[in-house]
């Protein structure tokens, strides 16, 4: 019914619409003990009072209570456990952006001391970033001799964030928009979106795997660094490239782009 338990106590929330799965992060330390308690409270073998303390050793931001302070006991070490393995974590710098709309949503940012007016700046900077990409991407068709009209272009990668099927917040679909309004013809491949949200939400399509296509693209962009991206390499985005091929790099992930975000 749209609602979502919050707590131990079965109290519960309904995220206002268009949210992501961000609008229960306050609650994921409370979310996490109902769950330890519902799986292990039968278990002789497991004390599950003791997994739910440690786990609410783990909340950020940390509180104040002198009970979260301690960082010598086992608790506190799954503390800096957890942490280290955020940031050791090798794709931590391409969720960075994903954290940020994370902290915008639930008003965390404006909490730790961040400025609104920074907050909304950022915004207009990234409400503004679809047009200046599309820009680039036209740009780079008139200087290899390409038509910008009916020009074919692919884009790699709809969803939010990488690894994950959220379209609800995209921005993927700006620039999309943009390219059309120049004329050209969008082709969307994304193996994580779900085609008929897709389909019904945006009234768009996703094309099967253009890699095993003979389609020919007078451009690509790379907007998601899905893993399934990866390990593509020059040739292969040359293979369903036209002649001086185009491949624009929003997330850092292509070995040689003809320009990178």
């Amino acid at each position: 019914d749209g609602r979502y338990i919050t707590s131990i106590k079965n109290e519960t929330i309904e995220p206002p619409a268009g949210s992501t799965d961000a609008a229960l992060t306050p609650y994921h330390v409370d979310r996490a003990k109902l769950f330890i308690k519902e799986r292990f409270e039968k278990d002789d073998r497991i004390d599950e009072t003791m997994i739910c303390e440690y786990i609410e050793r783990t909340r950020f931001p940390l509180p104040n209570a002198e009970d979260h302070l301690g960082t010598a006991d086992f608790p506190g070490l799954l503390r800096a456990a957890d942490l280290i393995g955020q940031l050791g974590d090798p794709q931590y710098h391409r969720k960075i952006s994903a954290l940020f709309q994370e902290f915008q949503e639930t008003n965390q940012a404006e909490k730790m001391g961040y400025k609104p007016n920074l907050i909304l700046s950022s915004r207009i900077i990234n409400n503004g970033m679809s047009a200046y990409i599309a820009k680039k991407t036209i740009r780079f068709l008139v200087e290899c001799d390409k038509n910008i009209k009916n020009a074919n272009i692919l884009i790699l990668g709809l969803t939010f964030k990488e690894n994950c099927p959220d379209i609800r917040n995209t921005k993927v679909l700006d620039i999309i928009d943009e390219l059309e309004d120049y004329g050209c013809c969008i082709d969307i491949y994304d193996p994580w979106v779900d085609i008929s949200e897709l389909k019904r939400n945006y009234n768009r399509e996703i094309i099967s795997n253009p890699f095993e296509s003979s389609k020919k693209y007078d451009a690509i962009i790379v907007c998601v660094s899905h893993n399934q991206f990866l390990d593509l390499k020059t040739k292969d985005y040359n293979s369903i490239s036209t002649a001086n091929p185009i491949v624009l790099d929003i997330k850092g992930i292509v070995n040689e782009p003809i320009w990178r975000l």
